[in-house]
C-alpha cells in the first residue's frame, strides 16, 4: 500500500507539471504561451523561459511577439552574443516592425557594453554604431556611441554626438557625465601638444556644464599648473580635495603644485618666497616629507646651516616611522648627501662640536650605519684626527660592501685626459676624498716625465697658468648623458691648503646608471649642457683650481646609483712612464690594457 501510494503521487505531480508547461507530447495554443510568460517572468524563471519560447517560435515562426520576448529573456541570462544571432534574421525579416527594431536595438547595446567591459574596444565600437543608427534620438543609444567615441579616442566626433544627446535630454546624466570626460581628455590631448588655448577652451567648457565635477575641477587645476599658475591651481586643488576627500588624487596633486609653486620661485631667484611657500606646504602637509628637504636645501642657500640641519633632523625623524615605505632608503640617502654639504660649511664656521651633536642625533633614526660612520669620519679628519677619521670611513665602506658587494665589480673606461699626468688619490690613506665611500676615485696633474708640475722654475705657489694642465682639455670617459653641469665658480689661487668650498664638475650618467663626476673644473670651460647626449671621446670641458682644490688638476671617479660609493676603475690603456717605487715589475713604457693606475704613477695617454 504505501508503494502504491508513492506512485500515485509520482503521477500527479506529473500531470499537473504537464498542465503547467508544454510539452512535446502536449499541445497549447499562443494564448497559454502568453500566460506562461507572465508566470515566466514573475518568478524570473529564465532557465526554464528560454526552453520554452525556443519551442514556441519553432511552432509559430511568425508571431513575433514570441521573438521578442525570446529576446529578452536571451538578455536576462547575458546572453548577449546569442540574444543578437536570434533576433538579426527576425530584423532582416521584419525591418519595420518597433519592437522588433527596439529589440534588435538592445541586443547591440548589452553585447556592446559587455564587449567594452573585456577591452575590446574596436568590436564595441562597430556594435554601438549600429544600436545608434538604428534609433538615432533614442537617449541610451547617444551616450553608448558618444562614450566608444571617446573610448577609441574620436574626441571631436564623440562631442558632436554628445552634445547633441545633452540638448535633446538635458536631464539624462550619463550622457552629461561622458561629455564632461570626452572635453577633458581632448583638451588633455591639446594640452601635451602644446595648444594650450584649445585645451583651455575645453576645460572651461567642461566647468560650465558641471562646477562641481571632480574631474573638470582637478583637470583644470593640473592645466593651470602647466601654465605656471600655481595659485589659481592651488585654488582648485583644495576645493576639490574638500569636496571630495575620498579622491585619491587631489592631495598628492595639491602637494605637487605646492613644490612645483616653491622651486618655480626658487628659480626665479625669490628664495625668501620659496621658503615661505614651502613653509606653508610643511604645516599643511606635514607627513609630506620632502617639504623638509628643500626647507633644508633652501636655507643652506642662504648660509642657514643651523636651520637646514633641524629641517634634516626632522625629516630623517618622520622617515624613520615609514620604515616599511619603499621611499625609506631613498630619502636616507637625500639626507646623507644634504648633510654632507651642511657639515662642509660648518667645518669652515669651526662648529666641530655641533656637527657631532647633530651626528648623535640623526644617528637615532638613520638606518645605514655606513653614512653615519662615513659622516663621523669626515668630521674626525677635519677636526685633526685624520687616522681616526680614515678609519672610520674605510668601516664604512667595509659596512656597505657587506650588503651591496656587486660595487666591488670594476668598471672598465676611457682615460679622461690626453698627455703626461701624475696619479694620486686611489684609496691613499692620507686624503679623506679619495678613502672610504670615495676611495675609488682618482687626482691627474698635469706633469713631465722628469716629475715638473710647472712650466717654470718660480718661487712659491705661483698662478694657475704656471701649471702644465691647467685648460688642458677633459674627455667624456664613457657614452652618456649630462645630468648636472655647474660652471659658475671663479679659479682659485694656487695653495698649500685647500678649503671645504664648492667648484665647478660636470656629471655623465651612463647606460647602467653610474655618475661619471670630474670635479674642480675651470671657470665657464664647459662644453657641454644638461641632457646632452655624449660620445666617450668628446670634449666636455677644462682642467681647473675650483672647490676643495690646492693646484689644478682634474678630480674623476664614478659614483653608484645612488650616487654613494664609488667603483673600482680600470682605464682602457694608458702608457706607464713612472711607476710607484712601492710597487714592483711593471715595465717602464708599456702600454697597460684595462688596468688601474697606482698611487704615484706617472702615465701617458694619446
Amino acid at each position: 500500500m504505501k508503494n502504491l501510494k508513492i506512485d500515485f503521487t509520482i503521477c500527479l505531480l506529473l500531470f499537473l507539471f504537464l498542465l503547467a508547461f508544454p510539452t512535446q507530447s502536449y499541445s497549447i495554443n499562443k494564448n497559454q504561451y502568453y500566460e506562461y510568460y507572465n508566470k515566466i517572468q514573475k518568478n524570473k524563471d529564465w532557465v526554464l523561459g528560454e526552453k520554452v519560447f525556443k519551442k514556441a517560435v519553432n511552432k509559430y515562426p511568425d508571431e513575433i511577439p514570441f521573438h521578442n520576448i525570446l529576446n529578452y529573456i536571451l538578455r536576462s541570462q547575458k546572453k548577449y552574443s546569442e540574444a543578437l544571432k536570434q533576433m538579426q534574421p527576425v530584423y532582416r525579416k521584419y525591418p519595420e516592425n518597433k519592437d522588433v527594431i527596439e529589440n534588435y536595438k538592445w541586443s547591440l547595446h548589452f553585447l556592446g557594453w559587455d564587449k567594452d567591459k573585456q577591452r575590446k574596444k574596436q568590436e564595441a565600437l562597430k556594435l554601438f554604431e549600429k544600436s545608434y543608427r538604428l534609433i538615432n534620438d533614442e537617449q541610451w543609444g547617444i551616450n553608448s556611441w558618444g562614450y566608444i567615441l571617446k573610448e577609441v579616442g574620436r574626441f571631436d566626433k564623440s562631442i558632436q554626438v554628445l552634445q547633441n544627446g545633452m540638448k535633446l535630454f538635458p536631464e539624462n546624466k550619463s550622457i552629461k557625465l561622458n561629455m564632461i570626460s570626452a572635453l577633458l581628455l581632448r583638451a588633455n590631448k591639446n594640452r601635451d601638444n602644446n595648444m594650450l588655448a584649445k585645451a583651455n577652451e575645453d576645460y572651461q567648457r567642461a566647468i560650465k556644464i558641471d562646477p562641481k565635477d571632480q574631474w573638470a575641477i582637478l583637470n583644470y587645476a593640473i592645466f593651470k599648473r602647466v601654465k605656471g599658475d600655481f595659485i589659481t591651481s592651488v585654488q582648485l586643488l583644495e576645493e576639490g580635495l574638500s569636496r571630495y576627500p575620498e579622491n585619491k588624487y587631489f592631495k598628492p596633486n595639491l602637494i605637487h603644485t605646492i613644490f612645483q609653486f616653491g622651486k618655480n620661485e626658487h628659480k626665479k631667484g625669490n628664495i625668501d618666497k620659496a621658503i615661505s611657500i614651502f613653509n606653508i606646504g610643511n604645516k599643511r602637509f606635514p607627513d609630506s616629507i620632502w617639504f623638509y628637504y628643500y626647507l633644508a636645501e633652501f636655507n643652506k642657500e642662504k648660509n642657514n646651516y643651523e636651520t637646514a640641519a633641524k629641517y634634516l633632523i626632522k625629516m630623517a625623524a618622520k622617515n624613520n616611522k615609514k620604515r616599511d615605505s619603499k621611499e625609506y632608503y631613498h630619502v636616507e640617502t637625500s639626507i646623507y648627501h644634504s648633510i654632507k654639504q651642511i657639515f662642509y660649511h660648518m667645518t669652515n664656521n669651526k662648529k666641530t662640536t655641533r656637527i657631532f651633536q647633530i651626528l648623535n642625533i640623526l644617528q637615532k633614526y638613520m638606518d645605514k650605519k655606513y653614512f653615519i660612520l662615513q659622516l663621523k669620519g669626515i668630521q674626525t679628519y677635519h677636526s685633526g684626527e685624520e687616522d681616526k677619521g680614515i678609519d672610520l670611513v674605510y668601516q664604512a665602506y667595509d659596512f656597505l660592501i657587506k650588503k651591496h658587494p656587486q660595487y666591488k665589480d670594476p668598471l672598465v673606461v676611457e682615460f679622461p685626459l690626453r698627455g703626461t699626468y701624475a696619479i694620486s688619490g686611489n684609496s691613499r690613506r692620507n686624503a679623506i676624498t679619495h678613502a672610504g665611500l670615495d676611495r675609488f676615485s682618482f687626482d691627474f696633474t698635469g706633469i713631465t716625465k722628469d716629475g715638473a708640475t710647472r712650466k717654470n722654475n718660480k718661487n712659491g705657489m705661483g698662478e694657475n697658468a704656471d701649471y702644465l694642465g691647467f685648460g688642458n682639455p677633459i674627455f667624456a670617459t664613457v657614452d652618456g648623458v649630462v645630468e648636472i653641469v655647474i660652471d659658475k665658480y671663479a679659479d682659485l689661487k694656487p695653495s698649500n691648503h685647500y678649503s671645504l668650498v664648492n667648484g665647478n664638475y660636470i656629471s655623465i650618467k651612463d647606460n647602467n646608471g653610474f655618475h661619471h663626476l670630474f670635479a674642480h673644473l675651470k671657470h665657464k670651460s664647459a662644453k657641454v649642457v644638461k641632457g646632452q647626449k655624449v660620445k666617450s671621446g668628446e670634449i666636455i670641458g677644462q682642467i681647473g683650481n675650483t672647490g676643495m682644490t690646492t693646484i689644478p688638476h682634474l678630480h674623476y671617479g664614478v659614483y653608484s646609483k645612488d650616487w654613494v660609493v664609488t667603483l673600482p676603475l680600470k682605464f682602457r690603456n694608458y702608457k706607464l712612464i713612472k711607476e710607484d717605487l712601492t710597487k714592483k715589475g711593471k715595465k717602464l713604457n708599456e702600454t697597460m690594457i684595462n688596468a688601474i693606475p697606482s698611487h704615484n704613477n706617472i702615465v701617458k695617454s694619446e
